[in-house]
């Protein structure tokens, strides 16, 4: 059997997933890393990747690189989102992960980013959406049997509205009503009709907000993937933490600083798309996009139809 890595290049964070496996149905996992760069920092306003953002990538994907050597990949993709598909010097950033890591670096589409997001949340063929709300990006995915019926990405993510919108640290209330606002125009046209099926959200503001409402001391995964998150309690937590600066959020939740200080905003874009299509709850999922990069490379015959 092969080994594969999975790489997601976020806007706030850089994921990566080994695997061994020989079919996209059944492979064991070899590890599961976790590290925020916040490359998406500023983009909004500048247009560009900035110097420190990619120093701190620099030492991620340096440490991804011999965490990769070590378990013998033999094939891996990183996949950059949304802070890349914006940046005017992306193109000079994409060649410099490619020489760190050694492996194929592409920028996808939102709706690439959509069908990687859904491919690697969804474990049955049942009818499901998935809302994997990013940095830079929020997607929004139904499908049914494996397949997409509707996807759509919309560009409010999580850091991208704190550095736009939320100016004070607890944030104001009408900085708050103006962000709603924004989130509500964003998501006004989407066509879910009358969904009955399961609805997924994967990423680090569905995991946190999981942690949050066990009162973790820690992220732990076994207990966060498949976790049943009601749409009330989502309200009364967001309620909470915008009543809370960072570094409070930070101590009192265990939350890394680089997540606590865009988690409200996270918070109310997962609890506005939960309105809009009438769910009262929310599994979350530990797995998304590099899960989806995995069972790409091992299904090779569909890796080259999505990119």
């Amino acid at each position: 059997m092969n080994t594969y890595a999975g790489i997601d290049i976020g806007t706030n964070t850089i994921l990566m997933t080994i695997a061994k496996g020989d079919n996209c149905q059944k492979f064991d996992i070899l590890d599961d890393l976790h590290s925020i760069a916040r490359l998406g920092e500023d983009v909004d306003k500048t247009g560009f990747i900035s110097e420190n953002a990619i120093r701190r990538a620099e030492i991620i994907l340096k440490d991804y690189a011999q965490i990769m050597a070590k378990h013998k990949v033999d094939s891996a993709l990183a996949v950059c989102t949304s802070s890349m598909r914006l940046a005017k010097n992306n193109l000079e950033v994409l060649q410099l992960f490619k020489k760190i890591l050694g492996c194929d670096v592409i920028i996808v589409s939102g709706e690439v980013e959509a069908e990687l997001s859904f491919c690697g949340t969804i474990e049955t063929p049942d009818e499901a959406l998935v809302i994997d709300i990013g940095g830079g990006s929020t997607e929004i995915i139904l499908g049914e049997n494996y397949q997409i019926n509707y996807r759509i990405s919309t560009e409010i993510g999580a850091v991208r509205l704190t550095e736009r919108f939320l100016k004070h640290n607890p944030a104001k209330k009408s900085e708050i009503e103006i962000m709603q606002t924004h989130i509500l125009e964003s998501i006004k046209d989407l066509r879910i009709g009358e969904f009955q099926g399961n609805v997924y959200a994967v990423a680090g503001t569905a995991t946190a907000l999981a942690s949050i409402d066990m009162n973790l001391k820690y992220f732990d995964i076994e207990k966060i993937h498949k976790y049943e998150l009601l749409r009330c309690k989502i309200k009364s937590i967001s309620d909470n933490l915008f009543k809370m600066s960072s570094r409070e959020i930070e101590l009192k939740y265990n939350i890394p600083q680089k997540r606590a200080d865009v988690l409200p905003a996270g918070s109310l874009i997962l609890y506005e798309i939960l309105n809009a299509i009438n769910s009262d709850r929310v599994i979350v999922s530990a797995y998304g996009l590099r899960y989806g990069i995995i069972k790409k490379l091992l299904d090779s015959k569909k890796i080259s139809s999505i990119f």
